[in-house]
């Protein structure tokens, strides 16, 4: 069923059990077999299907899904998602990029794949070019573009984004006097 050629080992080979219960659930480090899911999530990957690439890519960041962690073949799935137009995988490979985790430091190409996303519409691509502008990093300090993008998040109920504004009182003035965003 598994074949651990190509995911570098970290497959085990018992078959998965089949059934409802074994379905989608992660698989600890006592399990013998990979989880159904996770075969299931490989082979549409291998077709290019750029959902499973991203899934796969996150499975194997956070080693879930019966595979140990590994940030260099998360990059490398996520990198294939992201070539594929998927807004979660680019805002994930950017954030790889923009830490330097399974992949070299690379804020430019960070930013250009954060603003891919949010161009789609991605809230956490936004709130990740909210905080680069409001610290200025990798990209000149610009409160009102910080504001811009944090805003586009909160608007589509990002937390993290109205947390910002609620944050900032000059923001929070601009949204018409009062903070709408306080959590």
């Amino acid at each position: 069923m598994s074949d651990a050629s190509d995911t570098g080992g970290a497959l085990r080979t018992k078959k998965a059990p089949a059934g409802p219960l074994f379905r989608n659930r992660s698989a600890s480090a006592d399990d013998a077999a990979p989880t159904l899911y996770f075969a299931t999530l490989h082979a549409r990957a291998v077709e290019g299907d750029g959902d499973a690439l991203n899934a796969l890519a996150t499975a194997y960041f956070s080693g879930h899904s019966g595979v140990a962690p590994d940030k260099e073949k998360a990059v490398y799935y996520w990198r294939m998602a992201a070539d594929r137009g998927h807004p979660s995988a680019q805002c994930s490979l950017g954030l790889c990029l923009f830490k330097g985790e399974g992949v070299e430091y690379d804020d430019d190409e960070a930013l250009r794949l954060f603003r891919l996303a949010a161009d789609q519409g991605d809230a956490k691509a936004e709130v990740c070019l909210g905080r680069v502008y409001e610290l200025g990093d990798g990209v000149a300090e610009d409160a009102a573009a910080a504001l811009e993008w944090y805003e586009r998040a909160a608007a589509k109920g990002d937390e993290t984004a109205k947390a910002a504004i609620a944050k900032n009182p000059s923001w929070a003035a601009a949204a018409g006097g009062f903070n709408v965003y306080e959590v």
